[in-house]
């Protein structure tokens, strides 16, 4: 009965913190550049570090592509869809 209320903050709040670790990878990568044994790895972490240092160029635009799939698979439930229940019409102003 709860969850029906919920579920539209539930859909931003899961969108926002999906952006903001997306977004993490200049702190990660200038603070600890992956953490000891890449403890503090972000899949934009992984990426820069198989392309750019170890030159896996083929495994890097692998993880590019996981990376890509994940954003555009979280895209439908982020914004709001034409389906959703249009607003009650008021009643004041309404011709009798």
């Amino acid at each position: 009965m709860t969850f029906p209320l919920l579920r539209p903050m539930t859909i931003v709040i899961v969108g926002i913190s999906l952006v903001n670790s997306l977004k993490t990878f200049d702190i990660i990568w200038i603070m600890t550049q992956g953490g000891p044994y890449r403890s503090s790895e972000t899949l934009a972490v992984t990426m820069y570090r198989e392309t750019f240092v170890i030159f896996h160029h083929g495994y890097g635009a692998a993880v590019a592509v996981v990376l890509s799939a994940i954003v555009i698979a979280s895209v439908p439930f982020a914004t709001p869809t034409a389906s959703a229940t249009p607003p009650a019409k008021s009643a004041i102003g309404t011709p009798p």
